[in-house]
């Protein structure tokens, strides 16, 4: 089955050169940060996602009232 690059990216194996292999040299002009970035961003957005809920549910709990 044909998967996207952000799909294949996010296999812990698989690094952004990997990805450039398959995409080619264009892909390839892109700073060392920004690759990083995209990279943890990939393959950690599920945490990301989640923590970000967390945070949006303790928000929500602090700025609620409790009747006195």
């Amino acid at each position: 089955d044909a998967v996207t690059a952000k799909e294949f990216l996010r296999r812990p194996e698989v690094s952004y050169q990997d990805v450039v292999a398959f995409i080619g040299p264009a892909a390839e002009d892109l700073d060392d940060k920004i690759i990083e970035l995209i990279e943890t961003e990939i393959k950690y957005e599920g945490y990301i996602s989640k923590a970000m809920d967390q945070v949006a549910k303790m928000k929500r709990m602090e700025e609620k009232r409790i009747p006195a």
